[in-house]
């Protein structure tokens, strides 16, 4: 059982003041000691949904050229025979569609009890009708929604599942939680609201799992890190002024194999890399880098609970 499950269970049995207090505080003494980055006896263990073409082949490649091992997810068969007869053993790629959470549950399930140490939830679609949100269709709207975040959802829920458990490990390495944010989910555009509102989406969700790690003591074990890639080319982002994908997979991966405790639910992006134009950065209403709250505050304190103090 999780740390601290009997403590927010108790909210839903007894909404005393106690338990009120305990759960918006939502902090639970994380495991010690705090984990490695890296480690010596063993390569990490790189899980990457959407490993079949652009930004997820390009992790797949750069983790593999670190050292690292691959385990990559597609839908398209053809590509991942490819990939299987490129990369070899260990490096192995699965069908897996993140739109059904019984695929994800299938793709994780058949993992058994191997280590996993980073999770990047890659897979992702745009949105190509570029028109006003009020005659946007309703197709248009919701397909980002059931691939951009109710995908991160399930693979949160089934992968970040089997990280939590392994980061209780003593000598366990650091565990990432990786959702492929983007720079709209820091801005707003009026012709893209169906892809906006998917990835701010993965922005909220990626704090509140963030929060959960912390929760459940699981800081300085595990960390969950919503992370814009840049404006880079690929068959999601065709604009004529993306930047192009060669070097992009080192850099980015290298990037996470640098992230630690203290990162974990900031609004992360590759914006000191130069992988997004300065002047567009202004205009962000999240930005760059911006932290984690070091405390869950409930809107509005009920009025029968007057003296609730919070950290």
């Amino acid at each position: 059982m999780l740390p601290g499950f009997e403590r927010f269970a108790a909210l839903t049995v007894a909404p005393t003041k106690e338990a009120l207090a305990a759960y918006f505080k939502c902090t639970t003494p994380p495991c010690e000691p705090p984990a490695p980055l890296l480690l010596e006896t063993r390569p990490l263990v790189v899980v990457i949904t959407g490993a079949t073409a652009g930004l997820g082949l390009a992790f797949a490649k750069a983790f593999r050229e670190l050292g690292h091992t691959v385990i990559g997810c597609g839908r398209r068969e053809d590509r991942l025979a490819a990939l299987r007869a490129e990369f070899g053993a260990p490096h192995t790629f699965f069908a897996c569609d993140v739109c059904s959470e019984e695929s994800v549950a299938s793709f994780a399930s058949a993992l058994g009890n191997r280590d996993i140490d980073i999770v990047i939830a890659n897979a992702g679609v745009g949105q190509r009708d570029l028109v006003p949100v009020w005659e946007l269709a309703t197709a248009a709207f919701v397909r980002p929604l059931e691939v951009n975040t109710a995908g991160t959802f399930y693979v949160t829920r089934h992968f970040g599942r089997i990280l939590a458990e392994q980061a209780k490990r003593p000598g366990a390495p650091l565990k990432r939680l990786i959702n492929m944010s983007s720079g709209l989910a820091h801005c707003t555009n009026h012709l893209q609201a169906g892809y906006i509102a998917s990835k701010w989406a993965v922005e909220a969700l990626s704090k509140a799992t963030a929060q959960s790690i912390r929760a459940y003591g699981l800081t300085g074990r595990m960390i969950c890190v919503p992370l814009a890639p840049g404006n880079i080319a690929s068959e999601l982002n065709v604009s004529p002024g993306a930047r192009p994908i060669e070097g992009w997979g080192l850099a980015a991966a290298n990037y996470i194999l640098s992230l630690n405790a203290e990162h974990s639910g900031a609004s992360l992006s590759l914006t000191s890399q130069g992988y997004y134009d300065a002047k567009y950065v202004k205009t962000w209403v999240i930005p760059d880098g911006m932290p984690l709250p070091p405390a869950v505050v409930e809107p509005q304190p009920p009025a029968e609970l007057p003296d609730l103090q919070y950290d």
